[in-house]
């Protein structure tokens, strides 16, 4: 029979240290060296657990599934992989939200978009800009108060290229009695993607130069002053 650490059962199963001390304070067969005989604590888990605890128990139900041979968790999607490697829950579940919302955030805007009155060719853009710019401010967000990987890197690579949900857009054309257009649609967005940038390197440029003037003055009213 193989021997595990509490700790080795709590990652096996995907659940906290504390979660297996409780198993102990409430039955589970502990060894005289405090380990654990891996099978005996399965069967424990999965069947003497408390009634009450069972739909909210995720150890009882990955506990029975390690017993029939199967592997106790659900493999996990790739994109998500930087919210599982997390350690502190707090950035596990911050990390995601935030990844699942920006697989998404883009059809939600673009529907949104629509609801509002916006045309499709804008509706489109708009499902195409909106998940850089969330990236860019959750990044900064994330960035600033040292979540997960961001402790100690300012641009992992964790973004998921993939979508979660996706926009019809022939169904869209079809209801508003519209062609079905997408090459169109794509150039438009292009192009208006192209503006924003130039807007956005206009904005940055203007800063810059702002801060050199405000600099500038700094250092001139420094001069006055030592003379």
């Amino acid at each position: 029979m193989a021997t595990i650490s509490k700790a080795e059962l709590a990652r096996e199963l995907g659940i906290s240290r504390v979660r297996v001390n409780q198993y102990c304070t409430k039955g589970m067969p502990t060894r005289s060296d405090g380990k654990l005989d891996r099978e005996r604590a399965l069967k424990w888990i999965s069947g003497a657990i408390i009634p009450s605890d069972r739909e909210t128990d995720k150890g009882t139900v990955r506990a029975a599934r390690l017993l029939k041979g199967e592997t106790a968790q659900p493999e996990c999607p790739g994109w998500l992989r930087p919210a599982r490697d997390c350690e502190n829950p707090f950035d596990r579940g911050v990390l995601f939200a935030t990844l699942s919302f920006v697989r998404d955030i883009g059809a939600i805007a673009a529907m949104a978009a629509r609801d509002a009155g916006a045309t499709i060719e804008a509706a489109r853009t708009v499902e195409q800009i909106m998940p850089t710019m969330f990236v860019e401010i959750a990044g900064d967000l994330m960035r600033r108060n040292g979540v997960g990987p961001f402790e100690g890197d300012d641009d992992p690579p964790i973004w998921p290229r993939e979508k979660g949900m996706r926009v019809d857009w022939k169904r869209v054309a079809e209801d508003a009695g519209e062609r079905y257009e997408p090459k169109k649609w794509d150039a438009y967005a292009k192009k208006r993607k192209s503006a924003l940038a130039r807007e956005c390197e206009g904005i940055e440029g203007s800063e810059e130069a702002e801060a050199a003037r405000d600099k500038k003055g700094g250092a001139r009213k420094a001069n006055s002053i030592s003379k």
